[in-house]
């Protein structure tokens, strides 16, 4: 009778077993390094983590081990400790050298929960009719000591894996040849990129990054790192090696018309916000009328720039004190009216080409005087030569007027 209860207790703590979930799971989490990587640092340390805290009694200096397998060496003396109560780490006592190492992890406890370890409801009646058979305090019953209650802990399987160590240098920082550059349109520049290392070393990467600009219309950078101005605009440049990112390159190009480096458009709310607005390069123009006189005549004979420049000149000093209306009367009126009269219809009588084939004070003058202040300005200039008498030049005497280089628009 005695060894047919045996048996029966037998295949109920069997049958319990397999519907007990499995209490023998690794409960990994993670390994690092990775299992198979092939480029770890020497100093890299060995952390395995799991799901559930680490029992500490269950760990000592065998619970993990790290040996060289290629080429095959001893074990690698170190330190195993617990981190943050779920991680296993493994910290070797030196460097480690280049070559295939293997890790193994023997079997540890962790601490069980309640989800490590459940019953069906039926094992649960089961258990408790067949102990109440033997023992009226169900409790002393031992298969009800070991599968009713939930377990202090479980066990972990043996974890076996390899990977590479290849100490190469880590790149901390990448520094570009410089910060800012201002080119015009057309124009080349060299860029380059040098890298330096965790080693104390410094390397050439040009042809090794990633070049990134910020609008690729604005400019464009080749194989060999010439970076050419495209077109006018702004642009912002970094390299990228191994996911480490240089500082940034600011990038302006300028537009260019026959010749002449246009300022770049200033914002107009600034701009407009003071009589003067902004003269960015100090010739005496503002830069949105510049802009404007460049882009209006830059199909027509170059003396129509030379002209309208010499009007915003003048013009500028109507902003400026209109209180002299009569002492810069005669200069406001050279460029648009004298100089232009000339080319346009006298200058052959003296041995000159006509060069000029339109008006150019008007649209200059209206330009310049784009806002409510400025035009206001403008009038009172205007009214200040009320009353006043005025000589013209003869038609000769004209060309004098112009304040640029006439020899070279001469037969």
């Amino acid at each position: 009778m005695q060894h047919v209860i045996l048996s029966l207790l037998l295949i109920i703590n069997l049958s319990i077993s397999l519907f007990a979930s499995n209490t023998t799971k690794e409960h990994l989490v993670s390994l690092s390094p990775a299992k198979g990587a092939d480029s770890v640092k020497s100093k890299s340390l060995v952390k395995v983590a799991f799901d559930r805290e680490i029992i500490k009694s269950s760990v000592n200096k065998h619970t993990i081990t790290l040996q060289p397998i290629n080429p095959k060496g001893k074990k690698v003396s170190a330190k195993v400790t617990v981190s943050n109560g779920s991680t296993l780490v493994l910290t070797p006592n030196e460097l480690l050298k280049e070559g295939e190492y293997r890790v193994k992890v023997n079997p540890l406890k962790l601490k069980a929960d309640k989800d490590d370890y459940q019953l069906s409801s039926f094992m649960k009646k089961l258990l408790y009719w067949l102990c109440s058979w033997f023992y009226d305090d169900i409790s002393e019953c031992p298969l009800y000591k070991k599968f009713y209650n939930t377990p202090t802990y479980i066990k972990t399987k043996t974890i076996q894996y390899t990977f590479s160590v290849i100490d190469r240098p880590e790149i901390l920082n990448i520094k570009l040849n410089t910060t800012s550059l201002e080119l015009n349109e057309g124009d080349s520049a060299q860029l380059n990129a040098v890298a330096t290392y965790d080693n104390n070393t410094t390397k050439d990467v040009t042809q090794e990054v990633l070049w990134n600009i910020t609008d690729p219309s604005v400019a464009s950078i080749d194989t060999n790192a010439t970076l050419t101005a495209l077109q006018e605009g702004t642009a912002q440049i970094t390299a990228t090696l191994e996911n480490i990112t240089s500082q940034t390159l600011s990038l302006s190009v300028r537009k260019v018309i026959n010749g002449h480096t246009l300022p770049p458009m200033p914002d107009k709310t600034l701009n407009d916000s003071t009589l003067l607005g902004i003269d960015s390069n100090n010739n005496g123009v503002r830069d949105d009328v510049e802009r404007w006189i460049y882009e209006t005549y830059k199909d027509k004979h170059p003396i129509h720039i030379d002209i309208a420049m010499q009007a915003g000149r003048a013009y500028k000093q109507v902003l400026e004190t209109p209180e002299r209306a009569r002492e810069i009367h005669e200069t406001v009126v050279n460029a648009p009216l004298y100089c232009a009269w000339y080319y346009q219809n006298d200058a052959d009588r003296y041995g000159d080409p006509l060069l000029v084939e339109e008006r150019i004070d008007a649209p200059v003058k209206s330009q310049y005087f784009n806002t409510s202040n400025r035009n206001k300005v403008y009038w009172e200039y205007d009214t200040l030569l009320s009353g006043g008498s005025y000589t013209l030049p003869w038609s000769d005497e004209m060309k004098a007027f112009c304040d640029f280089n006439t020899s070279k628009y001469s037969k």
